[in-house]
């Protein structure tokens, strides 16, 4: 069974029919039988839309997924005749590189063949054990299936890496321990028991301390007011940390993800690249943008409500569409190249999000809902319903972010440029079946189809589905597929997997895979020097308004 066979069995994604000579290994048929089916009940809609990755949030989604296929990655360049690893170490790789047999070695390749076939199938599902715990028995139930046993080389260095289950479990510990210390604060190592909201601003010191009760730092307040000369206007527009408790709530998310803006780990872009990408402010007429959020969101049909919703689950949607995309392209790519889009796409869109979310951090708009509920909290905002404005809400609830740029458009600009390079444009459609809403029962009534015949299409209608969760203004869309298009994220990723395939070393290597990043920010948005009158010294913004800081 090849790797995408073992891939697109685990999920479902086809009724995938195995033949008892065509398994995992050659010693592990025992189990199997002529023509087994092995469909998973994670097949079922219900299951996957309920339970694991699909419940976490955005951003947690890509890290998870990053980190798998980043492992899933290593285990075929490991059998690769040329490719280095996904951390760009040309010399570990070929250390742990299969040898590579002659062309008249027959015997060898076929032999090679199989040893990568069942690194990656023991990779992925210690792997998916490990990030998604909760289909921990949908893992084991497989492994069962596919005569695999599991709990083989229970600690470091006890299997040897020339044997399949050893470099499967090599890969796993590597994983394990250096997303560990991604600066992503996972474990609540940043600020142990208070998720979501104040050990972020517990150590985030100096002009631009973050403050829970709404105030924004002299930058901020300075972008806002050169903005609109309105007194108040910075104390009403910049956000603040909101202590939000996801339970109960669409997704699930244990800490609070503005230390991936500060010290989340770029393994592929560098912090350089990421300080120095940006963009402007974006200088809104609050009440007419929060007047259009309003508008739009009144006027949702079941067919924005379904789009919008699809969109937001990003691990959703670009894994089902990968999966799909490739299904039809079984015959154009290798297996190595199936695995590599897949963790390219993934790649992307977790650089993208250190990226956006550090711009967010940086500019600190108010999301609509927040300055809706306040600002027109007497108004009615729906006369149909006499909707005041401390009542009103976004269709798709609101995170406690910062409104601006989306990471979200972010995403599918990566995304979609990466799989026009690779899959070349193609005519698909995805059907969102009827009813099958999270946020609102019986939404939407029948099948809502997403179609689109190139990737420049599927980014419009990605980035239009921002504009319909009332969680974003009008501009925010468009920074994120600025940010993360060609030649941002999306051109400078595909580019560097070009670079790994070739067995090169890319000009940006990651250092100190397996340290805890220090807790400050990368970027200094702001002086840790209290005489220093440019808290902002890094900003283009500060620099052309030089005059005005230097009144504080």
């Amino acid at each position: 069974m090849t790797p995408w066979e073992f891939y697109k069995g685990f999920f479902g994604i086809t009724g995938v029919d195995v033949d008892v000579d065509d398994t995992i290994t050659t010693n592990v048929t025992a189990n199997l039988t002529d023509d087994v089916d092995v469909t998973l009940a994670l097949t079922d809609l219900d299951f996957i839309t309920s339970t694991g990755i699909y419940t976490y949030t955005g951003p947690v989604q890509i890290r998870i997924w990053t980190a798998i296929t980043a492992g899933l990655y290593n285990a075929l360049a490991y059998h690769d005749d040329f490719a280095t690893d996904w951390f760009s170490r040309v010399d570990a790789t070929n250390e742990l590189r299969r040898c590579v047999p002659s062309e008249d070695d027959l015997a060898g390749q076929a032999n090679r063949t199989l040893h990568a076939q069942e690194t990656f199938a023991y990779t992925f599902l210690y792997l998916v054990k490990l990030f998604i715990p909760e289909w921990k028995e949908q893992v084991e139930l497989y492994a069962d299936l596919m005569g695999m046993t599991l709990n083989q080389c229970m600690s470091k260095d006890a299997c040897s890496t020339d044997e399949p289950v050893g470099l499967a479990k090599h890969i796993y510990f590597e994983m394990k321990d250096i997303f560990k210390v991604d600066g992503w604060n996972a474990d609540g190592i940043y600020g142990v028991g208070e998720p979501n909201a104040v050990p972020y601003k517990d150590w985030l010191k100096g002009d631009l301390e973050l403050d829970v009760g709404g105030k924004c730092a002299s930058e901020w307040k300075l972008m806002h007011e050169l903005c609109e000369s309105t007194a108040n206007y910075a104390d009403r527009v910049c956000w603040a940390p909101t202590i939000k408790n996801f339970e109960n709530y669409l997704y699930e998310e244990k800490f609070y993800l503005s230390h991936v803006a500060e010290v989340g780990k770029s393994y592929h872009l560098g912090d350089e690249y990421i300080c120095e990408s940006r963009v402007d402010y974006p200088c809104y007429n609050m009440d007419l943008e929060a007047e259009i959020v309003v508008d739009v969101n009144s006027k949702l049909n079941d067919q924005t409500k379904a789009r919008a919703e699809f969109f937001d689950n990003i691990w959703y949607w670009s894994h089902t569409i990968t999966s799909e995309i490739l299904m039809e392209k079984e015959g154009d790519l290798s297996e190595f190249e199936k695995i590599r889009l897949m963790t390219m796409t993934a790649t992307a869109m977790y650089e993208g999000t250190l990226l956006t979310w550090k711009e967010k951090v940086r500019l600190g708009v108010i999301r609509p809902k927040t300055y809706i509920n306040k600002e027109f909290e007497s108004d009615v905002v729906i006369e149909a319903d006499d909707i005041r404005g401390k009542a009103w809400d976004s269709f798709i609830p609101t995170p406690p972010t910062p409104e601006y740029p989306s990471n979200v458009a972010c995403a599918c600009a990566a995304y979609a440029y990466i799989m026009k390079k690779v899959a070349r444009d193609t005519e698909y459609t995805y059907t969102i079946p009827a009813e099958s809403s999270n946020i609102e029962e019986g939404v939407p009534s029948q099948d809502v189809d997403i179609t689109f015949d190139t990737w420049e299409d599927f980014n419009i209608i990605c980035m239009k589905s921002r504009e319909q969760t009332g969680t974003h203004f009008s501009l925010s869309a468009e920074a994120g597929n600025q940010l993360c298009t060609e030649p941002g994220v999306g051109g400078r990723i595909y580019s560097r997997f070009l670079t790994l395939g070739d067995g090169r070393a890319p000009n940006y290597r990651p250092q100190d895979l397996y340290k805890m990043p220090e807790k400050k920010n990368r970027c200094c948005f702001r002086s840790d020097n209290q005489n220093d009158n440019w808290p902002g010294r890094i900003m283009d913004f500060a620099i052309k308004h030089k005059d005005l800081f230097d009144k504080l």
